[in-house]
């Protein structure tokens, strides 16, 4: 999503890991106004501003000038410490998800089943699912499937314990931050190479602790070879984005890239302009956007019922998917992304419906190993564990998240408001969330820059780790890990998105 809110964070974080400081063995603690702290913070500004690392500011009652106000995005000054051999985990099981979500999505009874209930309590997952019924009656117009995944995940640490890598969720629409994740990582390399030349106190960091991201040109690629298979050059990219976007230099950047690196042009529309303007030849099948042969439509909206103001953009979604136009994603993609579909995911014996038990028993196990805790809440479930469970997040509730079928942040339950849903809602409504497992993770200090000033944090971060896939029905044409993101946040946060400036860009120093 374009600002998904961190994480499920403000739980009571276990601190297992030594301060940043030890790894750094910088004096910033109490002495914010050093002269290394402002040359450090000076030299991130910079370099920010820059190569792009910018994002809109929120918009005021005066609207004249507003797409001239910009800041740099929220960053951390120097990287976060990682163990090595988790970050390799996440990136050794993307390929898997890539499988899993293509394979899932084409198993329509899967699809039908597994959100039926969820469609009936929750509206907007329920339309969703009643235009990919209608579609899939109709018969797919598109030939290839184009996945942008970002998988995201954090530390669970328990006392005494190895840091297990758990999944938060997985992102198949609008999985946001590959550009500007991937110019931060350049950032803290080339911030802390200048540092060393320049003998301040930084310590010596060896390259390989700062692994290469390139998340961002992965994304380009994936696309542009959405675009070559789509066969015919003059056809364009829409990026469809919704109004007042802050984070459109992350989207712009990909544009530019696209023309640069591939010389495919992208035309930026919002559904309400694909209702108002778009064309659907009814026979061959192809749409056009204001005079242009859409090749990929690739969404960076939709993904929130604010996207659909009026039945116009829902007839927008539904003529796209109708069209031979590459979608990213198609529904079938957007619905394998649903929090349900994670929750029965989890469930003994589901993966071996999508992978076979003996060959590929690793993909099931490494998969299987990143899943956390999670709970069906459907009523037509009901049993004596359901029950139980539900007993237990009413009694403890920081010990849970209740999660709704939406993308974006913002809407989980936790702590008071969790036991007061599960108290009052009915069994029926509760069937529009899932309950999973909190996520515990440890604390470190970090540097912090937002609107010019560092700030000292205790922090926990959210690793993800973004996937691409091309395919043409059962045959894999494009199958990488694209690169990853890592956002900081306060360890007392909720929630909080990078763009609402309570999270922060940041890249792994892999230990």
């Amino acid at each position: 999503m374009e600002d998904k809110q961190v994480g499920q964070g403000g739980g009571v974080a276990r601190k297992v890991a030594d301060p940043l400081t030890n790894y750094f063995g910088l004096p910033w603690k109490g002495n914010d106004e050093s002269a290394f702290l402002t040359l450090l913070a000076e030299e991130s500004r910079a370099f920010a501003f820059a190569n792009g690392v910018v994002m809109g500011l929120p918009r005021s009652a005066d609207k004249s000038a507003q797409d001239s106000h910009v800041t740099h995005a929220p960053v951390t000054l120097l990287p976060a410490p990682m163990p090595a051999a988790v970050f390799r985990q996440a990136y050794a099981v993307a390929n898997d998800f890539n499988v899993l979500v293509h394979r899932a999505s084409r198993d329509h009874e899967f699809v039908c089943k597994t959100l039926a209930l969820a469609a009936e309590a929750d509206s907007f997952t329920g339309q969703l699912l009643k235009l990919y019924k209608q579609v899939y009656n109709e018969g797919w117009r598109q030939k290839y499937e184009l996945g942008l995944h970002r998988s995201d995940y954090m530390l669970h640490v328990e006392e005494g314990k190895t840091p297990l890598l758990q999944q938060v969720e997985i992102n198949t629409i609008s999985a946001a931050f590959s550009a500007l994740s991937t110019t931060v990582s350049e950032m803290h390399r080339f911030v802390i190479s200048k540092l060393q030349g320049e003998g301040t106190p930084i310590g010596v960091i060896e390259p390989h602790a700062l692994p290469q991201n390139r998340a961002g040109y992965k994304f380009v690629d994936a696309l542009a070879s959405a675009h070559k298979a789509y066969d015919n050059k003059k056809a364009v990219i829409m990026m469809i984005v919704q109004g007042g976007e802050r984070n459109a230099f992350d989207q712009r950047w990909i544009e530019y890239k696209l023309y640069e690196r591939h010389n495919v042009h992208v035309i930026r529309r919002s559904l309400t302009d694909i209702a108002e303007r778009a064309k659907l030849d009814e026979s061959s099948h192809i749409l056009t956007m204001d005079g242009h042969v859409v090749a990929v439509a690739y969404f960076r909206a939709g993904y929130t019922p604010d996207d659909y103001h009026s039945d116009k953009e829902w007839h927008a979604r539904l003529t796209l998917e109708r069209s031979d136009s590459i979608k990213c994603p198609s529904l079938a993609y957007h619905l394998i992304g649903a929090k349900k579909v994670q929750q029965v995911f989890s469930v003994p014996g589901v993966l071996e419906r999508f992978f076979d038990a003996t060959e590929e028993s690793d993909r099931i196990a490494r998969i299987r190993a990143c899943f956390t805790g999670q709970y069906s809440l459907d009523h037509e479930e009901h049993s004596p564990e359901q029950d139980a469970v539900i007993k237990k997040a009413i009694a403890d509730p920081d010990s849970f998240i209740m999660k709704p079928q939406r993308e974006g942040g913002g809407n989980n339950f936790n702590g008071d408001a969790l036991r007061e849903a599960l108290t009052n809602f009915k069994p029926e409504e509760r069937a529009a969330y899932v309950l999973m497992d909190r996520i515990r993770a440890s604390t470190f200090e970090t540097l912090s820059y937002r609107a010019g000033q560092a700030t000292v944090t205790t922090s926990v971060y959210e690793l993800g780790v973004y996937s691409s896939f091309l395919a043409e029905g059962e045959k894999v044409i494009l199958d990488e890990v694209a690169g990853h993101l890592l956002r900081t946040k306060e360890s007392t946060q909720k929630e909080g998105g990078v763009v609402a400036g309570a999270s922060n860009l940041d890249s792994p120093l892999l230990i």
